[in-house]
């Protein structure tokens, strides 16, 4: 197990960042759970540069462990990073497409990155999902109404009060999206 301080290129782009990963104490960088620990730490310190360059290690070493790629976007949508954010979370949905966590980031991600077209070209992916959870039909019914695509906002949230019962919240999104279409 190589054990070590420091290595022969820097992790992270920002100086910041690699300064706070060279305190840290030695630890296995060929380790990729050691990389997601340092990295809650880093957030836990509000070193966010110091983070992202922990979970692209993580990335690097186990590019399977989806979480880290959804922590890479979530980080970089909190930096104004979009453009970022919206790679890291396509990367998250392309290793697992089932998870509509990821997929709901990303269209959010899309959202605030300006490209509404691929927001809701993403939204309508989701809707193929196998899901049964009453979130799920409920936050895309949301992104759907947020992206003015009332016919399939209010189906999707029709549907999740049908699998949970009238909710308020759900019931107030839906009346909100009827509203919206001018069926109210």
């Amino acid at each position: 197990m190589q054990r070590h301080r420091e290595q022969s290129r820097p992790v992270a782009d920002d100086a910041s960042a690699e300064q706070w990963l060279r305190a840290r104490p030695v630890f296995d960088r060929a380790n990729w759970e050691e990389w997601r620990r340092l990295a809650w730490e880093a957030i836990d310190a509000k070193q966010v540069a110091a983070a992202i360059a922990c979970f692209v290690e993580v990335t690097r070493l186990a590019p399977h462990f989806v979480e880290a790629w959804l922590n890479l976007g979530a980080l970089s949508s909190r930096r104004g990073d979009h453009a970022a954010a919206v790679e890291h979370y396509r990367e998250g949905c392309a290793r697992e497409p089932k998870n509509w966590a990821a997929r709901m980031a990303l269209v959010r991600a899309l959202r605030a990155a300006g490209d509404r077209a691929a927001a809701v070209t993403e939204c309508r992916t989701a809707r193929t999902l196998d899901c049964t959870e009453v979130a799920f039909y409920q936050q895309l019914g949301n992104q759907l109404q947020e992206l003015d695509q009332y016919d399939e906002a209010i189906a999707c949230l029709q549907r999740a009060i049908d699998q949970s019962g009238r909710t308020a919240a759900i019931v107030s999104n839906l009346g909100i999206a009827l509203f919206s279409r001018g069926d109210i």
